[in-house]
């Protein structure tokens, strides 16, 4: 019902009526407090106006009305004009009118556009704060190159292998490094948001959904940012090998069940120590005090790009060592791969585990050098892109998980 309103003339009009009315809702209550001319009614009125300009098909009619909205704002900022004065409400009146007016031909862009523009002003204060006062010079320069390097430099990356090998791949190796950036961001964030103590570990746990590498670069570029933050930093890595430590389980036991269910005795095993250690981070980085922290960086360019030349060598060792072995090696196949990916490896085994083509101790045997493979190329990692103490913390924690990993799967091999 409600579609077969909104699809007809009278029916957007309606609509039409209804975006003003939302966003002067917002106006009203903002007039309520700091005062204004234009209100509910007044922003009604225009999105109305615009409807039946549009409504009207006349292109005359349209700039009319429009001019005349634009008139009666220049007249509503003169008769308040004051030094401290802004145009909000009277842009605001202008983008309802336009809103009204798109409501006949795209009706949902136009809705959506209106809550947009609503949320926006009910956050004006907000937002002036955070610019004004938690948002710092180097955060826009920051975000400024986050954006060029996602929204410019990436779709302007050839996505092919450039060298005579096949290895390196310049999209994927840049998409890498906008990964690690809006990693190392979101980490920054948290700890603006949440202090040093939670924020990183709570980043580092989501971000290892995505990649526990690049969540451990991130959070060695934290720490070598500031040395206060080591023993949260590495909270934060060891929560991420956590994290991607669970979303393997999770994508095995979605490709193969069975052979999930084989696994159970290495992955508790893993699960357990590391569980443990990441807590114990978390709550010792949690009672210590680092003091004043000083804002630092969103993300240092440098070390993306290193992250980045390392998975280039990971590759190339992996595609080597795949070519002397044989690639009938499932094995050495996994352990090749397991350089780059371990949840790639994972969930190809897996695959080829449930077609019957490789037998359960074989492939069961390829997942877990896989991951173990994965899980310490991330040690010399951690000392390349973190200080010593945190590289030391994260080492142990990676050293407990592969313990871990292998002596359950030495009980599950007696039980």
């Amino acid at each position: 019902m409600t579609a077969a309103l909104f699809g007809t003339p009278a029916g957007r009009v309606l609509l039409a009526l209804a975006i003003g009315l939302i966003i002067g809702t917002e106006r009203e209550r903002h007039n309520r407090r700091h005062g204004g001319v234009a209100g509910l009614r007044t922003f009604a009125l225009v999105a109305l106006l615009g409807g039946l300009a549009a409504l009207s098909g006349s292109g005359v009619i349209t700039a009319i009305v429009g001019a005349l909205v634009v008139l009666l704002s220049v007249v509503a900022y003169r008769g308040r004009a004051t030094l401290h004065a802004g145009l909000t409400s009277e842009i605001a009146l202008g983008v309802t009118f336009v809103l009204g007016w798109l409501a006949l031909s795209q009706p949902v862009l136009a809705v959506s556009a209106g809550l947009g523009v609503t949320l926006l002003l009910a956050c004006q204060i907000a937002l002036h704060r955070f610019v004004r006062v938690a948002l710092t010079r180097r955060d826009l320069l920051d975000g400024l190159t986050f954006l060029i390097a996602a929204l410019v430099v990436l779709p302007l990356v050839p996505d092919r292998t450039v060298d005579p090998w096949g290895l390196i791949n310049p999209y994927a190796l840049w998409r890498l490094v906008v990964t690690l950036l809006a990693l190392s961001a979101l980490g920054y964030i948290a700890q603006r948001t949440l202090g040093p103590r939670y924020g990183l570990t709570v980043a580092g746990f989501f971000g290892g959904f995505v990649s526990s590498t690049v969540a451990i670069a991130a959070m060695g570029a934290r720490a070598h940012a500031d040395a206060r933050l080591s023993a949260p930093a590495a909270a934060g890595a060891v929560a991420a090998v956590l994290g991607s430590l669970l979303y393997l389980i999770a994508l095995v036991t979605a490709a193969a069940p069975s052979l999930a269910l084989a696994l159970l005795p290495p992955f508790v095993g893993a699960v357990v120590p590391t569980l443990g250690y990441a807590a114990i981070m978390g709550w010792r980085a949690a009672s210590a005090d680092p003091g004043e922290v000083a804002a630092g960086r969103a993300f240092d360019v440098r070390l993306a790009l290193v992250f980045a030349a390392l998975v280039a060598v990971f590759a190339g060792v992996g595609t080597l060592l795949t070519g002397w072995l044989g690639p009938s090696g499932l094995l050495a196949s996994s352990a090749a791969t397991g350089f780059i990916d371990a949840h790639a490896t994972a969930v190809s085994v897996a695959t080829l585990y449930r077609g019957g083509e490789v037998a359960p101790g074989i492939a069961a045997m390829a997942v877990l050098i896989g991951l173990s493979v994965n899980m310490a190329a991330k040690m010399p990692a951690a000392f390349a892109l973190g200080p010593r103490p945190f590289a030391w913390r994260v080492t142990a924690g990676l050293a407990l998980l592969l313990a871990g990993l292998w002596a359950g799967f030495g009980i599950g091999r007696l039980v």
